[in-house]
């Protein structure tokens, strides 16, 4: 299934979730979720599958981006494009007209679970017709699992990113809990062998310090990046220092003290 195809089953299949969850809205939204899987049909069948707007194809922009405004009209398109979505027409119009009243109420109305149901087993057949592959019921099952069991897990908490710097014998090393990529360690490591050592290290004692703390870098690639970092104005040309937005970039970036 092409990527913006899968938009569909993942808006069928929370749909089909929110209508079985013990929330007083479940329905409500769900109804409104498969009508925006709908809407979405039949915009990608003219956009994406055909590619019929424009260029002197079925209709030109200007007059699609008009029909595209209203489902209606939109509807009618894709009819005229898709004559086997003709038998569909009315039962998506009155889900249609179903939706906007639980959509633009001010009032907490629902619906019944069977019609966020019914309303999905539309919009596959919908799918199928315009797409010409199944998608079937136990698909969409299975993708509501799918979103039910993301949902449940446990947020993942990025580390906070913590720096450390051990002064050595003409070197400093660099330990952290994150990952660093090679032009960011070059950087951290010159902050903290200047604060470290109170002056800039020289190219051997750099390279050393980058090794002892896990960045081994030869020194053609270290020159490259060095090149790199000075054209961003990082690092100074003069020598193995940071310039001060070098410094301001560093204390930002890794929150050091």
């Amino acid at each position: 299934m092409k990527p913006w195809l899968k938009d569909v089953p993942d808006q069928l299949g929370l749909a089909l979730l929110l209508s079985k969850g013990r929330i007083s809205c479940g329905e409500r939204i769900g109804l409104i979720v498969v009508d925006n899987a709908v809407e979405y049909m039949l915009v990608a069948y003219v956009e994406s599958h055909r590619r019929i707007v424009g260029g002197g194809k079925s209709i030109s922009r200007r007059d699609w981006t008009e029909k595209k405004r209203n489902f209606e009209p939109l509807l009618e398109f894709v009819i005229s494009q898709c004559s086997a979505l003709s038998h569909y027409r009315d039962d998506i119009l009155n889900f249609h007209e179903l939706r906007n009243s639980v959509y633009h109420t001010g009032q907490p109305v629902s619906v019944k679970e069977e019609k966020v149901r019914d309303y999905a087993k539309l919009a596959r057949d919908v799918f199928n017709i315009l797409f010409g592959q199944n998608l079937t019921a136990e698909l969409l099952e299975q993708t509501s699992l799918g979103i039910q069991a993301a949902l449940a897990r446990e947020p993942k908490v990025e580390p906070e990113p913590r720096m450390a710097f051990e002064k050595a014998d003409g070197r400093v090393h660099l330990k952290t809990n994150v990952h660093i990529s090679n032009p960011d360690a070059i950087c951290l490591v010159l902050y903290g062998f200047g604060r470290e050592h109170e002056r800039a290290p020289s190219s051997d004692e750099l390279l050393c310090s980058l090794s002892g703390s896990g960045f081994t870098l030869t020194k053609d690639i270290l020159s490259s990046r060095l090149y790199e970092l000075r054209r961003k104005g990082r690092v100074s040309k003069n020598d193995f220092s940071l310039t001060s937005p070098g410094r301001k970039y560093v204390v930002e970036t890794f929150r050091i003290d």
